[in-house]
């Protein structure tokens, strides 16, 4: 949830991309009801804005949130990209089998010089 926060804000502040407060089920997450009002919002803000929360294909909001889980660099790694990239390395039906649903974006940022250790996609992020 705190990684939401803070992509959420800096999504919005620093790069000037809006939620689409119109997108169905981002409010849904059975698992964030509990939160207080504010990690709400930003749990379904992410969603919102197409970065956390959602299937493989980027666009679907996902069955549960997992508020409490740590980040690992795939997850950031897939955040980060969809930031930056959009929908461009997302998974698509029919490529399930064939990727992971972080690696061609863990690829994309590699080659782009921004993330370096791509190789331990399981290593957590720190703040």
């Amino acid at each position: 949830m705190e990684v939401a926060k803070m992509m959420t804000m800096f999504t919005i502040q620093v790069i000037g991309i809006y939620p689409d407060t119109h997108k169905v089920g981002c409010d849904l997450y059975p698992d964030i009801q509990h939160l207080n009002s504010e990690m709400q919002f930003f749990t379904k803000t992410s969603c919102q804005l197409d970065l956390m929360g959602l299937k493989s294909d980027g666009k679907t909001p996902d069955e549960i949130f997992e508020p409490y889980n740590y980040v690992d660099r795939a997850q950031f790694g897939t955040v980060l990209s969809r930031l930056i990239y959009g929908d461009e390395y997302n998974i698509y039906e029919g490529e399930e089998t064939i990727y992971k649903r972080y690696e061609k974006h863990l690829r994309a940022l590699h080659e782009d010089d921004i993330i370096h250790k791509i190789e331990n996609p399981s290593m957590l992020e720190q703040r």
